[in-house]
């Protein structure tokens, strides 16, 4: 459906910016959708992917079923591979540029599609879209927006229709695409691009129209109807609570910012904010206000003209679903909102390149240089701003230099926790309290670092400060349950864990700590039950496997805790203990070789560790390798003269 050499080239222009970004590490919400999502790493759990919010969590609204789907299957096919992430949104890009010159070229020459697709393909404001992978929802919803009006375009409605509700279940600005397609196909009949048949048609578009857009008018009220009742429903959005005016003075100075961040994307940020405008007398609502009534006025004068009416509409439909003042959304400026309506205000971009190059009469041979100037420049700027990604810390403070807010430091100080700087953490958490929001995450982030710290009153204080803010939420409980698993307060960490399970059925969690808590005070039925339930509901956690394992080896069913182990192994094969129990197992069912070769494999991580090499001269020595033992005995001792294991079980030999 279009020249194969020019989707080739936009598949190779995607990869070319956007490669250096595929072993970027997770970051920001990568944690809560992808690594700590317990509902992608089991497909037991698919009702909850249609039932419960992308956060799963009752104060979210976000309802993006396919996009949980995606990292479920990713997660499944790969694990949890940073590339794997990276690689599917890439791919998207990378779709969704091909469409837009496919698409284009039915109202556009094929230079023009071309243009325009390549330079928002590479654009540096969709990098918040792409490179960051917890941002699929906005490139999977697009891509099912442009095949959805693709398909309709060609009477394929049946199909048209599938990509439609694919696209609802991706993201909620969706319900737009009705609209968008009667734009895109009176663009497209009223184009001189279009098939003498297809012009023909002009007249009569309310009638060939009628029936299947009045059927996808009506699922977006059905999907709204769902939303507002049964399914997630929409909840205020923290600018719910901005006066409606302050809202709409304000949506004119973003949309000047989003103007300039499409020209001139020298500063990009994950999170932006303006300040609410509270007055009409304020002069970046004026500027803002009087360049979108020109924008208006001359819309109104090129109704006529379809190449220039349509990247002005498509621009205005989509800013307005995102300009927080019809329905209030979580920020009044995100780079990620343009990544719909980019499509239009590149258009424009070409097109104005295509007229001034002609007016000014440049030689043919240097006409698109300075295109091709800008095009380095953003294809630059893009790998530059991916790069930035890949260092999490540098990247928070960075966003803090220019845009600082409570959910930067709160992530600043998470990163600092990944890299177990525990008294840099507290220090920016402690930064965050000082904003008026719900300071839920910080309270929960200071209980973890302190008791990573093993300072338990201040870790008893904070947790109970964030069940307080959040008593629904089932982190804070766990949390509280390990300092009382380290004062040594069964009862009381038997009740927060227990309480933990009540408000948050699905949190793994909760259950692990619980099995442990049975299995350490010999009650192995409820210590299986929790464990086994916990390895449901995150089987990819080896802690699980190796404890399972343990406790058939402590009711003595050392067979039973062999495949526990080889499953904890799978997934944790670089762990001291669970590699040192597998060897164990092992040897307790007199496989020595194996035993042998899994000791070795602990001592090429952790070599020269001496209760490694006792536990290996035992396996030589039960092997029948009396010497081979006898030599690591003294290796050791020639190391650790006091080691005791060594020097007795050498002794016992002899």
């Amino acid at each position: 459906m279009g020249n194969k050499k020019n989707i080739i080239i936009l598949i190779f222009i995607v990869l070319a910016v956007y490669i250096n970004s595929i072993f970027n590490p997770f970051i920001f919400d990568d944690f809560a959708l992808i690594t700590g999502n317990p509902y992608i790493k089991n497909f037991a759990n698919f009702q909850y992917y249609f039932t419960t919010s992308l956060f799963r969590s009752p104060n979210s609204s976000f309802y993006r079923p396919l996009q949980v789907i995606l990292y479920a299957v990713v997660y499944h096919l790969f694990g949890l591979h940073v590339a794997a992430y990276h690689l599917l949104n890439i791919f998207l890009q990378a779709g969704n540029a091909i469409l837009i010159y496919i698409l284009l070229k039915k109202i556009y020459s094929e230079k023009i599609s071309f243009l325009v697709s390549a330079l928002w393909a590479i654009a540096p404001i969709q990098t918040q879209a792409v490179t960051y992978m917890s941002g699929t929802a906005d490139p999977l919803c697009l891509f099912f927006t442009l095949l959805c009006i693709l398909l309709f375009s060609q009477k394929r409605y049946i199909y048209a229709f599938f990509s439609f509700i694919l696209a609802l279940l991706s993201k909620e600005t969706a319900v737009l695409i009705p609209f968008l397609i009667y734009i895109y196909e009176y663009s497209r009949v009223s184009s001189s691009y279009s098939l003498p048949s297809e012009r023909t048609e002009k007249n009569n578009l309310f009638k060939i129209w009628t029936v299947p857009l009045s059927t996808f008018l009506g699922i977006s009220v059905l999907y709204a109807v769902l939303r507002l009742t049964i399914l997630v429903k929409f909840k205020p959005a923290v600018m719910g609570g901005i006066p409606f005016l302050y809202r709409f003075y304000t949506s004119f100075q973003a949309f000047l910012q989003y103007i300039q961040i499409l020209i001139f994307p020298n500063i990009l940020a994950m999170q932006r904010y303006i300040p609410y405008i509270h007055t009409w007398k304020n002069p970046d609502f004026i500027v803002g206000f009087i360049s979108f009534v020109l924008i208006l006025y001359w819309l109104s004068r090129i109704r006529k003209n379809p190449r220039l009416f349509f990247p002005v509409i498509w621009f205005l439909i989509n800013y307005l679903a995102i300009s927080n003042v019809i329905i209030p959304v979580n920020s009044n400026v995100a780079e990620e909102w343009m990544y719909t309506p980019s499509i239009g205000a590149f258009i424009l971009f070409i097109l104005g390149y295509e007229i001034l190059k002609d007016k000014i009469k440049i030689n043919k041979k240097y006409a698109y240089v300075p295109l091709i100037i800008i095009f380095c420049l953003y294809g630059i700027r893009t790998i530059v701003r991916n790069h930035t990604w890949k260092n999490p810390i540098a990247f928070y403070k960075k966003t803090i230099k220019y845009f600082p807010s409570q959910k930067m430091y709160n992530n600043l100080a998470a990163s600092y926790q990944l890299e177990n700087k525990y008294h840099h953490e507290i220090k920016y958490f402690k930064i965050t309290l000082k904003y008026p929001a719900n300071n839920y995450t910080a309270f929960l982030g200071l209980g973890n670092a302190y008791l990573k710290i093993n300072n338990l009153k201040q870790a008893e204080k904070y947790y109970k400060k964030a069940i307080e803010l959040a008593p629904h939420s089932p982190l804070a409980y766990v949390g509280l349950a390990q300092v009382y698993i380290v004062k040594k307060n069964l009862k009381k960490e038997e009740e927060y864990l227990k309480k933990a399970i009540q408000v948050g059925p699905a949190y793994w969690a909760s259950y692990y700590w619980l099995g442990i808590l049975y299995l350490n005070t010999g009650k192995y039925n409820k210590a299986y039950y929790n464990l086994k339930l916990a390895s449901v509901i995150n089987p990819n956690h080896a802690l699980i496997y190796n404890d399972l394992g343990v406790l058939y080896e402590q009711i003595g069913q050392p067979n039973k805790a062999l495949p526990e182990f080889k499953k904890a192994y799978a997934i944790g094969y670089k762990d001291r203990t669970i590699i040192l129990n597998l060897a164990e197992a092992y040897q307790v069912l007199g496989n020595y070789h194996k035993a042998i070769f899994y000791y070795q494999k602990a001592l090429g991580l952790y070599p020269g560790d001496p209760v490694i090499l006792n536990k290996l001269a035992i396996a030589f020595a039960l092997n029948g390798n009396k010497q081979q033992a006898i030599r690591i005995w003294q290796t050791i001792l020639k190391r650790y003269p006091n080691f005791p294991g060594a020097r007795i079980n050498l002794q016992k030999l002899k």
